[in-house]
């Protein structure tokens, strides 16, 4: 069920004690790579990135990551290649989606057993690339600032729609400033935070504005790659998917009285998959209908009363022939074929279940409907003391409050609030989140969340 694709390290990939039903041995491109593979059912690839031709060429990597599924690709580098071994060259391949990669035997079995994931490489992200050749002044730090850099790699990929898009997302809860560099297509949307700034400005005027949260710069005519604490690369247009590049940046934790308090990392595998839409319904199916009691009965011609003997004679009569009261045609007679008690439960998948929860609160998120408070505490049992902290929150319309265990203060304050309902961790399921609009967590809720679900 593994795929091995091999050129300088051939001799040491056939060692490798795996089942392989498919390998390929040469230089190829990666038209050529996407042909073999992009309908082809496999557990694992391994690939030799030089059998990768241009592999040099971040063009050619991202197309491959966009055609196949790349959590399933492990890739193996060139170790005596400085430029695939260098860090720059590895935090691009983590903008990419490409996390399984390493230059060693071993780590590639482990790799084999346990893929990466987005977090298990972040790190990659923040590193210095060394490309900071240039002068500058050191009153004009930008370290502490979160700047999200889009370049396009291919012409008109979309790096102007792509912020427009990402500021839209990320203002509900952050303050975000649009940056470009001698351009002003930025301009088209009418937007007042934007600026058109020279390349050179840069630093001068993210350190100027301090109480911006999030930077969002077009590198499209900038090489100050190195100031930016992510970087996105655009391969061709497309409809974005917004989850993965909000999920970025850490929610914001309001106390009860709405005051920001600070930022929580959420936790991709959970708040940041792509929603899979027919799980979800498919679980929400099941859902509804083991809650149905299945109680419903009728009588048949042998449980209703009378009709125990023929009405009239067989024949002579002129009337049709009956055999009984009790049948089926008779007023007051047996139901045929009516309903019986039964039970409509069924069972679904485990992993179905749990990947239908990730996916409804990733799409909370990406929708922002997602609220995080430090605590609930409240002092007494009161319902305005909850209606109050829920206004301060800014929280309308149909809410759930998930909470991490029991809590008598803050589920008897809320039950009597109209379209407000508490539910624990143990017990969510996904009618629940999907029939309220916004769920309100708490610090303790989403830590327990990656505990169970992660």
């Amino acid at each position: 069920m593994n795929v091995i694709i091999s050129n300088k390290y051939q001799s040491m990939l056939a060692t490798l004690d795996i089942d392989v039903i498919k390998s390929l041995n040469g230089v190829f491109s990666v038209d050529e790579i996407i042909s073999h593979f992009q309908n082809f059912f496999f557990q694992r690839m391994i690939l030799d990135i030089t059998a990768i031709k241009d592999y040099k060429d971040l063009t050619n990597l991202q197309k491959l990551s966009m055609s196949i599924d790349m959590d399933k690709v492990i890739l193996l580098l060139d170790k005596d290649d400085s430029i695939s071994d260098s860090e720059p060259f590895l935090a691009k391949l983590v903008n990419m989606g490409i996390y399984n990669f390493t230059k060693d035997q071993n780590n590639l079995m482990y790799l084999y057993t346990n893929p990466n994931i987005y977090r298990d490489v972040a790190y990659l992200q923040k590193i210095d690339t060394g490309e900071n050749n240039t002068t500058t002044d050191s009153s004009h730090s930008v370290s502490n600032k979160r700047i999200i850099g889009i370049k396009n790699i291919t012409d008109s990929a979309g790096a102007t729609s792509l912020i427009y898009m990402l500021k839209k997302v990320l203002s509900s809860y952050y303050s975000v400033m649009a940056l470009e560099v001698d351009k002003r297509d930025l301009t088209y949307f009418k937007d007042k935070d934007t600026l058109t700034v020279k390349d050179d400005e840069i630093n001068n005027i993210i350190s100027k504005y301090n109480s911006i949260d999030i930077f969002l710069l077009d590198l499209n005519k900038s090489n100050k790659e190195y100031l930016c604490t992510d970087v996105l690369y655009l391969v061709e247009p497309s409809i974005l998917k917004l989850n993965k590049l909000a999920i970025i940046n850490p929610k914001i934790i309001n106390d009860i009285k709405g005051k920001k308090v600070s930022d929580v990392e959420l936790a991709e595998a959970i708040f940041g998959i792509e929603p899979n839409e027919a799980i979800v319904h498919s679980v929400l199916i099941n859902f509804l209908a083991n809650q149905r009691q299945g109680t419903q009965s009728t009588k048949t011609r042998a449980e209703v009363r009378g009709g125990g003997r023929k009405p009239w004679r067989q024949k002579g009569t002129g009337r049709a022939r009956q055999g009984s009261i009790r049948a089926p045609q008779w007023i007051k007679g047996g139901i045929a074929l009516g309903p019986k008690p039964r039970t409509y439960a069924y069972t679904v998948n485990k992993k179905e279940r749990r990947l239908a929860i990730k996916s409804v609160l990733s799409s909370k998120v990406l929708e922002n409907e997602l609220v995080v408070v430090d605590n609930l505490n409240l002092k007494e049992i009161k319902t305005n003391a909850m209606v109050k902290a829920l206004n301060n929150l800014k929280v309308e319309g149909k809410t759930l409050i998930l909470l991490p265990e029991k809590n008598e203060t803050v589920q008897k304050s809320a039950r009597n609030i109209e379209n407000v309902k508490t539910t624990l961790v143990n017990t969510i399921n996904v009618y629940d989140l999907l029939k309220y609009n916004k769920l309100v967590v708490t610090l303790d809720t989403v830590k327990k969340l990656e505990e169970v679900y992660a």
